[in-house]
């Protein structure tokens, strides 16, 4: 059976296909969502994932009928979570305290707050919602990684051109083959 370079582009663009979701994935936090008492408190990121240095946090509240909840005070409060040793440092950190703003009309129970993530490793973030004289607290997991390259998309990216280089040096030797020695 013998390929033509169209059909080597086809298995190619076959492959990209099968393999880019897994390549192009986002990975990280990306909203995370508790809900508290009928409210639903949901942290988001403007970056998408929370990064070592200052990060936009928004904080979003609904109430169980899916309304935005406006006129909120929020508070948010940001600690590295685990033991010192966990974390490798010898001393302790205090957490950081934000007040969240409201983000304006157009974006109605919406609030930002600017949280720095000093360290790599596990924080804690707690949105801390207080409306009509009622509290109400969540506390969101996350991990803060070294900003380094992500090797399952170099991997990926190399796996596809290894088989590109492949499939173009295969057909070469086929066309090498069928030329008639002179």
């Amino acid at each position: 059976m013998q390929f033509s370079p169209g059909k080597y582009f086809v298995l190619i663009i076959m492959l990209i296909a099968l393999s880019a979701p897994r390549i192009f994935a986002k990975v990280g936090h990306g909203d995370l969502e508790k809900v508290v008492d009928g409210v639903t408190i949901s942290l988001s990121f403007m970056d998408e994932d929370a990064h070592l240095g200052t990060n936009s946090a928004i904080i979003s509240l609904m109430d169980a009928g899916h309304n935005a909840i406006e006129r909120a005070r929020v508070t948010v409060v940001a600690e590295m979570s685990g033991t010192m040793e966990d974390r490798g440092h010898s001393e302790m950190k205090p957490p950081v305290l934000l007040q969240a703003e409201p983000q304006g009309d157009h974006d109605k129970g919406q609030y930002m707050a600017m949280i720095n993530l000093s360290d790599e490793g596990k924080w804690k973030i707690t949105v801390k919602v207080s409306t009509e004289g009622e509290e109400r607290s969540a506390d969101f997991a996350i991990e803060v990684m070294h900003a380094g390259p992500d090797w399952k998309i170099i991997l990926g990216f190399l796996a596809i051109n290894t088989v590109i280089i492949v499939a173009a040096a295969i057909n070469r030797k086929k066309k090498n083959r069928s030329l008639p020695n002179g």
